[in-house]
């Protein structure tokens, strides 16, 4: 992509008529669009959900000229160096995929949104963490810079950054410069499968010229002076690191910097640094393995190695970036520090592997170090599949038990009620015209356990989905495929239940003729409830739905609560509708 701007900075175009047809077309025949991110002359960048395996991934659209036919083979080298990249902050490349003149490349989604998007309706944020995440992209390209061949991306802005809802970065670098016809890159290569060599100071502008605009949301020029940061201005920005953007972009600066390195030093302060190498935070994961903790509890315990392998001394503070990581301890200092972690895995699913970050923070950098966990196999998992199969079943078993016990306890009462009003004489076949038109006396319990007891009737069909939703979430992935089945009998089993007890005494109870009893005929009106709360239930709690609306909800917590709360008040209304009527 070639921008008008100097610094690569683009603005977001409108939703194209392409859009609106990826949305009902597959991609490639294996993705299906979901939302867009970016777009505009050039850049298409958005999240699609793959269709054999269901997960959430990246997509970003390259647009082949009829008259470059060189360019998928130039795009598949470009896909197979960015699938050799290995830093926590760059999303993993997965694949290259094309269809007709359009090629995709694909990456893994952790969620967040474009910075230039983020910026329009968090600037004061953006300009808080401007110095962070200038640092924090730093290291990622000196890092690159180092790999041989480097790896310099060239052009990039903020477009080509994402920001997660935990406020980290995740960078998406690509090389565009290699994916250019030939003939425009004549002074870097001579030809089409050549590897081209971008000097690292296109890096240095660029980045230059991004942390400017998080800060001032303007585009400096290069070869002008932008002119003056006021340090009271951004207090959160250190006064020193000011004072290096604005040489960096000064034009007259005697010394500017040509690589990485050299701009990190005279962020850092040039004249602090001179010495010697500024601290250079190294981590490396150690020693995890799996505990009992209190109570039965499944848990993960790591130790996290951190050394300095810059100048100086180093310290910093490390934190978990999930509400079921613990670290100890939470501030470090030195040059070779031992922390130690925590993962309560009791709330995963058995035999899966689930991603852990440990943020860590020192005095130039910060990192978010995903640590990869697998959790252990449930006994129920270890069951052979005939006798695994039986265990969603259960629930269906047991609350159909337990619903039958309540319809009777209240047609007890109802029948004491009705005995009362015909004077002791037995209940017939059907209850006589002057029975009917009388009502139970006030005071008498009859219609309050009536409606008790369709309550907690109800209350069966929800709470149903939900026990085999917790035994089903013990097996692996590969077996509960297998135990679909069993698993969809299990959801609506107290449908099957009452279809096969249709014509008991229990569902047909003489009692239910009478107006203060009728709430206990789930034959009538409230057979639609009790369909529609088993039918809700179960829906949310399948597993293949589940799976579906994790990565959703993952990105979006409060979208999660939302949710649970909406589906949780209408189960309450319904409930309340037959125990208050």
């Amino acid at each position: 992509m070639i921008c008008s701007k100097p610094s690569g900075i683009c603005l977001l175009g409108r939703r194209s008529a392409l859009t609106e047809a990826l949305e009902q077309t597959p991609i490639a025949g294996k993705f299906v669009f979901k939302e867009e991110l970016a777009s505009q002359a050039g850049l298409r960048l958005f999240t699609a959900t793959e269709v054999q395996t269901g997960r959430l991934v990246l997509l970003r659209e390259f647009y082949q000229s009829e008259s470059d036919p060189s360019f998928p083979d130039r795009f598949q080298l470009e896909v197979e160096r960015l699938r050799a990249l290995d830093h926590p902050t760059i999303p993993t490349t997965i694949e290259g995929t094309s269809e007709g003149n359009l090629h995709y490349l694909v990456r893994e989604y952790t969620g967040g949104e474009p910075l230039l998007r983020f910026r329009e309706h968090s600037p004061a944020q953006v300009r808080a963490r401007a110095e962070t995440w200038t640092n924090s992209l730093a290291e990622v390209l000196e890092e690159l810079h180092a790999q041989k061949p480097p790896f310099v991306v060239g052009q990039f802005g903020p477009e080509d950054v994402l920001v997660t809802t935990m406020g980290r970065l995740r960078f998406l670098p690509v090389r565009l410069e290699s994916l250019q016809a030939p003939d425009t890159l004549d002074e870097f290569a001579e030809s089409s499968q050549q590897t081209v060599q971008i000097p690292s100071f296109f890096d240095v502008h660029r980045l230059i010229c991004l942390a400017w605009w998080m800060l001032t949301g303007q585009v400096p020029v290069l070869g002008q002076s932008p002119g003056t940061l006021n340090p009271e201005e951004y207090p959160e920005i250190s006064p020193q690191w000011l004072r290096g953007l604005q040489a960096a972009l000064d034009p007259t600066y005697p010394d500017p910097p040509q690589t990485i390195t050299q701009l990190r030093m005279l962020l850092l302060g040039q004249e602090t640094v001179s010495s010697e190498k500024p601290p250079k935070l190294e981590y490396e994961v150690a020693d995890v393995k799996h505990l009992n903790g209190p109570k039965g509890r499944r848990v993960v315990q790591g130790i996290l190695k951190v050394w300095n392998s810059g100048g100086g001394e180093l310290n910093g503070y490390c934190r978990s970036t999930q509400r079921w990581v613990r670290i100890l301890p939470t501030a470090f200092q030195g040059n070779q520090v031992e922390l130690e972690f925590w993962i309560d895995s009791s709330g995963m699913r058995a035999a899966e592997e689930h991603r852990a970050h440990v943020f860590l923070r020192s005095q130039n950098s910060e990192v978010d170090i995903p640590v990869l966990v697998t959790t252990p196999p449930h006994w129920l998992s270890l069951l052979a599949d005939p006798i695994a199969a039986l265990f969603p079943l259960l629930p269906g078993l047991l609350l159909m038990i337990l619903m039958c016990t309540v319809l009777y306890t209240g047609q007890a009462g109802a029948e004491e009620s009705l005995l009362k009003l015909t004077r002791g004489e037995p209940l017939g076949q059907t209850l006589s015209e002057a029975v009917l038109k009388v009502r139970i006396p006030p005071g008498d319990n009859g219609p309050i356990n009536a409606r008790v007891s369709a309550t907690i009737v109800l209350g069966c069909f929800v709470l149903c989905p939900l026990l085999v939703r917790m035994i089903v979430r013990r097996f692996p992935p590969d077996q509960r495929r297998r135990l679909l089945p069993a698993e969809l009998l299990g959801h609506f089993s107290p449908l099957i239940w009452l279809a096969i007890l249709w014509k008991t005494r229990t569902f047909n109870h003489i009692s239910f003729a009478h107006p203060d009893f009728q709430v206990l005929d789930i034959r009538q009106v409230h057979l639609s409830k009790l369909i529609l709360l088993n039918l809700l239930s179960a829906t949310w709690f399948f597993s293949p739905v589940q799976d579906r609306l994790k990565p959703l909800l993952e990105r979006n917590e409060s979208l999660h609560g939302l949710v649970r709360m909406a589906l949780l008040l209408l189960v309450l209304l319904v409930l309340g509708s037959v125990l208050f009527s």
